[in-house]
């Protein structure tokens, strides 16, 4: 009975140990992480921080696990070369998980993306808010959390690198005077750089088809994660300005090509 309270006590204590162990080497990486990389680089360091706190997580709860087993009487080498053998045996059903940790590590020093980007992962849009070894986590606008397997990345568009620039095509028929729709669309790129959705300011890049109706460009900067949004008020501000000047168009609207 003595050996048995004795045994739960050092369990005890090894996890609490641990635990402490944890918290402290985790401040010590966080404060020299965070000191030894610049404001720029903000990002790239909160997500190698999150992976060596993971790596560190996992290391602390296996070498607690390896000493509570010992307590108990447990032969930890037997068992070590018990887990060797299964995992030679199993090492072609781990291929995925392999393949999940290269990509990862890819992912991590390539600067692929960091923690807090606005991406599109294949066909899935939204910020990471966790990047691993094993995964990726996406949170959407709209709330919903994806989780990507590093293995399953094949197409990354990094929406938070650089300045996403988006061309705006509208029709106006050429019916309308000329020099009036110049002076529209002068209208139009004042009232579009003063959206707050704006990092770069719009600029008429002249026509782009010649017909019935003639194809007019604008390009605009947008700010990260504000491409749609910018879009969309774009193409308002574009509609009302016809309307309000008179200036004839296909279906009395404007499309975006």
């Amino acid at each position: 009975m003595e050996t048995f309270i004795n045994n739960i006590i050092a369990t005890a204590v090894t996890i609490i140990i641990s635990f402490l162990i944890y918290f402290f080497i985790k401040q010590v990486i966080n404060r020299i992480l965070a000191s030894g990389i610049k404001k720029a680089k903000h990002r790239k360091s909160v997500t190698i921080i999150k992976v060596i706190n993971n790596l560190l997580k996992t290391l602390i709860i296996l070498l607690a696990f390896i000493t509570i087993l010992r307590f108990w009487g447990i032969d930890t080498n037997a068992l070590l070369a018990s887990l060797s053998v299964a995992g030679l045996v199993g090492g072609l059903a781990a291929q995925d998980l392999l393949k999940d940790l290269i990509t990862g590590a890819t992912i991590i020093f390539d600067n692929k993306f960091d923690v807090g980007d606005d991406v599109k992962i294949n066909s899935y849009e939204g910020k990471v808010t966790d990047v691993g070894l094993q995964s990726v986590t996406l949170r959407a606008k709209t709330g919903e959390v994806c989780v990507i397997a590093n293995r399953n990345i094949l197409e990354v568009i990094n929406y938070s690198r650089n300045t996403p620039i988006i061309n705006i095509d509208f029709k106006i028929s050429a019916n309308n005077d000329l020099e009036k729709i110049d002076n529209v669309i002068k209208e139009i790129c004042e009232k579009i750089n003063k959206l707050p959705y704006v990092n770069s300011s719009a600029v008429f890049k002249g026509i782009q088809e010649l017909e019935d109706d003639i194809v007019y460009r604008i390009s605009v900067g947008a700010k990260m994660g504000k491409i749609t949004e910018l879009k969309s008020e774009s193409l308002k501000i574009i509609k009302e300005e016809c309307q309000s000047n008179a200036l004839e168009t296909p279906y009395n609207k404007v499309e975006e090509v």
